[in-house]
């Protein structure tokens, strides 16, 4: 076989590598706060560190897997990695919704310029943004611990890299009130 014909998952296009955005749409009775090519113009927009061999980090639209003690999830940022937007229910207010999420993104630009990227494979930190039913916006920012296995010539060799345990720390880093958006 041809070198040549052997597909890659990262594509190049000259010296800059393609984005794989997920671009999921919404559950029913759910919709997203910005349309999609919006959510692709705002990682610029809002001056987010550019991955180095990309044009931007990578946007993710998807819907989110439930509630948490804060809120509803409104965005979540993975520094110099991944910048997911989550969806709404219909019948929330899709103005206070799209004023959390820029909101959410402008706090979320300057802690992703504040973080050293670690090695990735033993610590992962995350931030999260919520939006609770009070107008309130919390950003919190959750580090992922993973203790490393000590490898041993007759252990299996795929398991040499796995984690041997997993702590997640989440703790609020800002609460903010939002006012009603003027028409």
């Amino acid at each position: 076989m041809a070198l040549s014909a052997i597909s890659y998952s990262v594509e190049q296009e000259g010296h800059m590598y393609k984005n794989h955005d997920k671009l999921a749409k919404p559950a029913r009775g759910k919709t997203f706060p910005v349309s999609i090519a919006d959510a692709v113009k705002l990682p610029g927009v809002f001056g987010f560190p550019v991955p180095s061999g990309y044009k931007r980090i990578t946007v993710s639209l998807e819907n989110p897997d439930g509630r948490s003690d804060h809120g509803k999830k409104v965005a979540a940022l993975y520094p110099s990695e991944l910048l997911t937007i989550y969806s709404v229910l219909d019948d929330d207010d899709t103005g206070m919704a799209k004023l959390a999420l820029n909101e959410a993104l402008r706090l979320f630009a300057g802690l992703s310029k504040e973080v050293t990227v670690l090695d990735r494979r033993r610590i992962s930190i995350s931030y999260c943004a919520y939006w609770s039913g009070k107008n309130k916006l919390v950003i919190t920012k959750r580090v992922r611990r993973a203790t490393s296995v000590k490898y041993r010539g007759d252990a299996k060799f795929s398991h040499a890299f796995k984690p041997k345990g997993i702590e997640t720390d989440e703790q609020v880093v800002s609460s903010l009130e939002l006012s009603a958006p003027t028409t």
